[in-house]
């Protein structure tokens, strides 16, 4: 016996099949999924994998440069002042990190339009010590506060600290003369000292958060540090323990 398979064609109609087709394409797939954004994805993972290849090492060195570019930025300008300085190239950017000398080439400053500094070179070297000397106006005093306030490029492990031209002479020691000549330290520590009273007596949390921010202030400026860097500096100027004291 012979058995045969028929296959049943159903005849569609051309309407048919074009709804067919039209509920086809309004219908999603079951495996499409939403489009992706590959170009902000890879860049995220760029910056994801950047950031893990920088070692804390690495980090702090990309800071160190950071300050020093800006240290040395061609042009800067202050409320009074403008200045501008050479740069400096990456060799010389390394040496600058450790540097115990002070050397400053091609600076120029101006005050209101007027020339003090033009093209000038400053050269400082460790365990000498220094009279600056010249009539009034000419811009000691100005010079002085550029280096004290870092807007010329100082090595960041040379101390600084500038002492205004009139001490009165009191009972004062020399190394208190000193730390009072940082006025924002002691402005903070008086802060300090009155916010901590006030807290003895109330839990109010605006007073703690003044609090908190006066001693985020007092660890970026190192204030701890404040002493003994004070009692180097002296001892840099000659001065010994006895007349420290």
């Amino acid at each position: 016996p012979v058995t045969e398979t028929s296959t049943i064609k159903k005849k569609i109609s051309s309407k048919e099949l074009e709804k067919l087709i039209a509920a086809e394409e309004e219908t999603p797939a079951d495996n499409e999924e939403p489009e992706i954004d590959v170009e902000s994805k890879q860049a995220e993972s760029s910056d994801k994998k950047t950031e893990k290849k920088l070692t804390r090492k690495e980090q702090k060195a990309l800071e160190k440069k950071l300050a020093f570019e800006k240290l040395v930025a061609p042009t800067a300008e202050s409320d009074q002042f403008s200045i501008s300085q050479a740069s400096t190239q990456n060799r010389q950017a390394q040496l600058f990190e450790t540097a115990i000398d002070i050397k400053i080439e091609n600076f120029s400053i101006s005050a209101r339009g007027n020339d003090l500094f033009v093209n000038a070179n400053l050269n400082i070297a460790n365990g000498r010590r220094y009279g600056l000397v010249g009539p009034n106006g000419m811009g000691k005093t100005t010079l002085l506060k550029h280096i004290a306030n870092r807007q010329l490029a100082i090595p960041p492990n040379i101390d600084v600290l500038l002492c205004e031209q009139e001490v009165q002479a009191d009972e004062k020691s020399a190394l208190e003369i000193l730390l009072i000549a940082d006025v924002k330290r002691v402005k903070l520590l008086e802060e300090q000292k009155q916010l901590e009273a006030q807290l003895e007596t109330s839990r109010d949390n605006d007073l703690q958060d003044k609090l908190r921010h006066v001693y985020d202030e007092l660890k970026a400026i190192n204030a701890d540090a404040a002493e003994p860097k004070a009692r180097r500096i002296l001892a840099g100027l000659g001065f010994t323990s006895k007349m420290i004291s």
